[in-house]
Parts: C-alpha cells; sequence; structure tokens
C-alpha cells in the first residue's frame, strides 16, 4: 500500500515551529512501531497535529473548540448551497 505525502503549504512556518502540534508530532514516534496499525495511527495523529496548526490551536481544549466551530460552520456553508440549488432547480422548472 502506498503512503501519502501530505501538503503542508497552508501552514505557516511560526504555526510548525513548536509547542502543541510539536508536542503532538513528537508523540508520534511512540505509535509508529512498524505494526500496520501503529503506522496507521501515527498517520492520523500527524493529521491531528496539521489540523492544530491550521486552525491556531495551542491546547487539546482548544484544538476540539475550533474544530467544532470550523465543523459548524462548513456545515452551515453546504446547507445553504443546497437551499440556493433548490431554489434555482425551483425556478428552473417552474
Amino acid at each position: 500500500m502506498k503512503t501519502r505525502t501530505r501538503s503542508r503549504r497552508s501552514v505557516t512556518p511560526a504555526a510548525t515551529a513548536g509547542g502543541f502540534s510539536a508536542e503532538i508530532r513528537d508523540r508520534t514516534a511512540l505509535l509508529r512501531d512498524g505494526s500496520p496499525t501503529g503506522e496507521f495511527l501515527g498517520r492520523e495523529l500527524l493529521r491531528v497535529a496539521d489540523l492544530a496548526d491550521f486552525l491556531s490551536a495551542t491546547t487539546p481544549a482548544e484544538l476540539e473548540e475550533r474544530r467544532d466551530l470550523a465543523e459548524d460552520e462548513l456545515r452551515a456553508h453546504w446547507y445553504e448551497l443546497g437551499i440556493a440549488h433548490a431554489d434555482e432547480r425551483e425556478d428552473i422548472h417552474s
């Protein structure tokens, strides 16, 4: 199975300089024991670290709060797009 490399273009160098996300990345070594499960968990933990950087979270609680807010905003955005699309289709078929 091929392992994908993740682009970090959206993360600023200052965000990856240390702190919470660096601590998460450091802990991936504990999980990566050569087993498929360990490798999977290591990759997933790196995704959490990337998300912490992207959301500029500095603590676990802050990451959870910002992630929940971002998910709610995305959900609302897609809902509004769906409503707009339905309205357009209704206009076409009337």
